[in-house]
């Protein structure tokens, strides 16, 4: 009869255990992302989408990227380069970005001067930027993707 009652023991302490393993178990793989890491990979898209976005061409099978139209609707002040421009780079947005569901603000700007383009809105709360120097004949102008968040 103790024999039995120690088994017994022995039997509910392996199943506490066990239970007491599953949930450490859940709890360590359920966790989301650090807030660091999650930082760090929107500062990356940010950046990275700014940098292939200037490298891609305007055209499929063109040879005119989109670094060159951007060049060109600075020289030109709002001209043909500028809506063609845009509109590649919105389409851009439209199947990446906006498929993924992330809010972003684009703009290019000349110094402090208004944006000569602008694609979103702008972001009212955190944001992580990627930018790129663009330049001109005359001076630099800023590519810039905000990304909110």
């Amino acid at each position: 009869m103790k024999a039995q009652m120690e088994v017994m023991g022995i039997a509910i302490i392996m199943i506490l255990i066990t239970v007491g393993v599953l949930f450490a178990v859940k709890y360590v793989f359920s966790q989301q992302p650090s807030s660091l890491e999650a930082d760090f990979e929107q500062e990356q898209l940010a950046q990275q989408m700014v940098t292939v976005l200037l490298r891609t061409s305007a055209a499929p099978g063109g040879r005119e990227s989109i670094q060159s139209l951007l060049v060109r609707c600075a020289a030109d002040g709002r001209g043909e380069a500028c809506t063609a421009v845009q509109r590649q780079i919105t389409g851009i947005f439209q199947s990446t970005l906006d498929v993924w569901g992330m809010k972003y603000y684009f703009f290019v700007q000349i110094g402090q001067e208004q944006p000569l383009m602008s694609i979103g809105t702008p972001c009212t709360s955190g944001k992580t930027t990627g930018e790129q120097p663009l330049q001109l004949s005359q001076g630099i102008a800023r590519v810039i993707l905000e990304i909110c968040g």
